[in-house]
């Protein structure tokens, strides 16, 4: 566990592009496996992944949808460069597990224990694929930055002060 990741509910969004994140496509989510695209935020359960440490794999950590609970890997579970990334049924494989490289504060490098590649989206507009590519020079287009999924916060009464006339 490099960079102190803690387990938890994440949002995974494009370090270029921090209005992007990772999504699950919702008309896929009834599917027990489907494409992982980028698109804008909205905060959807689409959008939001649950990153456990994989007990199998000292270090590693699975990355499961919490819309669809499939688990990100590579497609056909290949370590073939370019592959797409899509989430299936959880499987023991180190193609479903990932090490998080800490490059500073909250942003990553995700790589693929079983591929070695790294994730990252073919281009930084809505509807782009998500890919394993590696491993990757100097620039962020491998960097992702992590956002806990917080919690609604809670209300307090705001106290106002009424003047008599």
């Amino acid at each position: 566990m490099r960079g102190g990741l803690s387990p938890g509910q994440y949002f995974i969004l494009c370090y270029n592009r921090p209005d992007k994140c990772l999504d699950d496509r919702a008309q896929n989510s009834n599917n027990r496996d489907g494409r992982i695209e980028l698109m804008t935020g909205n905060r959807s359960a689409h959008q939001q992944w649950n990153i456990a440490s994989d007990s199998s794999r000292p270090g590693r950590f699975t990355i499961q949808s919490t819309a669809s609970e499939g688990y990100l890997q590579p497609d056909g579970l290949s370590g073939d460069e370019g592959k797409e990334i899509h989430y299936s049924p959880r499987v023991d494989s180190g193609f479903q597990a990932w090490v998080f490289i800490s490059v500073s504060g909250d942003t990553y490098q995700i790589k693929n224990d079983g591929s070695g590649k790294y994730l990252v989206p073919d281009s930084e507009e809505d509807e782009a694929k998500i890919k394993q590519t590696g491993p990757l020079g100097g620039g962020t287009g491998s960097y992702w930055k992590l956002q806990p999924v917080s919690k609604k916060p809670k209300s307090k009464p705001i106290k106002t002060s009424r003047s008599s006339k």
